[in-house]
C-alpha cells in the first residue's frame, strides 16, 4: 500500500514558520505606529478643557438626590469636597510706551522749470578761417634787432673785404711793376725790398743782387701778398661792433714755413680795442696753413708783417 505523506500542521506562534510571523508582526507594528502618530500629531481631534489665563474657575455642582424607594433605607450623600481657595489674579501693569509725535513733514513745492531759450543753429561756412595774428613778444623783437645788426655787420665786412682785396692787390702789382722797371733801367743798382706794399711786409733775401736776386725778391713779395690776402679772407670785423670811431691799427708779425704752416705770431703794436686785436689774431689762426712756398723761394721761412685797420689789411 502507498503511504501518504502529510505535512504536519503546527499552530501559529510555535516558531516553526518564522517568515510568516515576521510578516504579520511588521504589519501590526506599522498599524500601531500610524495610530499613535495620529493621536500625537492631531491634538485637535480630542476635546481638551481650555483654562483661562491667570485665573481658575471652580464650579460647585450638587449631586442629584437618589430616587425615593419604599423599602430601601436612605443613603446619606457623600460630603461635598471642600472648595479650593480662589486664586487671586494679580494684574501686571503694562509698561506704557511713549510714542514720540513725529513732526509733520513740510511738503516742499516742486521747483519751477526754467524757461529754456531755443539755441540758434550755427551756420557752417565753407570758407577757410583766417588765422588771427599773434602778439609778438618783446624777446622776439630783441632777437630780430640783433639779427639785423649781425646782418648789417656782415654786409659791411663783405664790402670792406672786397674793396680792400681789389685795392691792395692792384696797388701791390702796380708798385712791383714799377720797381722791376726801375731796376732794369738802372742795371747795376741792387733791388731793395718792396716798401709800402699793401698786404705784405717783412724781411727779404739779404745780399740778393743781379737778375737772380731781382727775380727772388719779386717772387717773395708776391708770396707775401698772397699770404696777406688769404689772412684777410678769414678776417671778420664790424665797425659797429667795435664801437669806437677813432683810427685804430693792430700790427702782427708771423713766420711761414715752406709747408705753409704759420708759427710765432707776435703783436708788434696793439690797437687798444680788444675786439680789433682778437679779430686780427683769430684771422691769422684761421688762415693756417696758407699756400706753401713756391719752388723759387729756398729759405727756411718767410717773415710776414700785416697791419689790421678798419679799412682793411695793409
Amino acid at each position: 500500500m502507498k503511504k501518504r505523506i502529510y505535512a504536519p500542521a503546527y499552530p501559529m506562534g510555535t516558531g516553526i514558520e518564522s517568515r510568516t510571523m515576521v510578516f504579520y508582526f511588521g504589519i501590526s507594528l506599522v498599524i500601531h505606529l500610524i495610530f499613535i502618530g495620529s493621536v500625537v500629531f492631531m491634538p485637535e481631534s480630542s476635546p481638551r478643557p481650555r483654562l483661562g489665563q491667570g485665573s481658575i474657575h471652580v464650579s460647585l455642582v450638587s449631586l442629584p438626590g437618589a430616587p425615593k424607594a419604599a423599602a430601601k433605607p436612605s443613603i446619606s450623600p457623600a460630603p461635598a469636597p471642600a472648595a479650593k481657595p480662589a486664586v487671586k489674579t494679580v494684574a501686571v501693569p503694562k509698561k506704557e510706551i511713549k510714542q514720540t509725535q513725529k513732526k509733520p513733514l513740510i511738503a516742499t513745492p516742486p521747483p519751477e522749470p526754467l524757461p529754456v531759450s531755443p539755441i540758434p543753429a550755427k551756420t557752417v561756412s565753407l570758407a577757410p578761417e583766417r588765422q588771427k595774428p599773434k602778439n609778438k613778444k618783446s624777446l622776439k623783437k630783441k632777437t630780430q634787432n640783433r639779427q639785423k645788426m649781425i646782418n648789417q655787420a656782415l654786409s659791411g665786412v663783405a664790402k670792406n673785404v672786397e674793396k680792400s682785396q681789389t685795392d691792395s692787390v692792384r696797388q701791390a702789382i702796380d708798385r712791383l711793376k714799377k720797381k722791376v722797371a726801375q731796376s732794369e733801367a738802372d742795371g747795376s743798382q741792387p733791388v731793395q725790398k718792396a716798401a709800402g706794399i699793401q698786404g705784405a711786409a717783412g724781411a727779404g733775401i739779404p745780399g740778393a743782387t743781379g737778375s737772380g736776386g731781382k727775380r727772388a725778391l719779386e717772387i717773395t713779395d708776391l708770396y707775401k701778398i698772397e699770404v696777406a690776402f688769404q689772412v684777410e679772407r678769414h678776417w671778420a670785423y664790424s665797425q659797429q661792433m667795435a664801437g669806437d670811431g677813432r683810427a685804430q691799427q693792430a700790427s702782427l708779425v708771423f713766420r711761414v714755413l715752406p709747408s705753409g704752416e704759420i708759427t710765432d705770431i707776435i703783436f708788434t703794436q696793439k690797437s687798444g680795442n680788444s675786439y680789433l686785436d682778437d679779430s686780427a689774431f683769430k684771422a691769422i689762426v684761421k688762415a693756417n696753413p696758407v699756400s706753401p712756398h713756391p719752388d723759387a723761394i729756398r729759405v727756411p721761412y718767410v717773415t710776414v708783417a700785416v697791419r689790421f685797420t678798419p679799412e682793411g689789411v695793409r
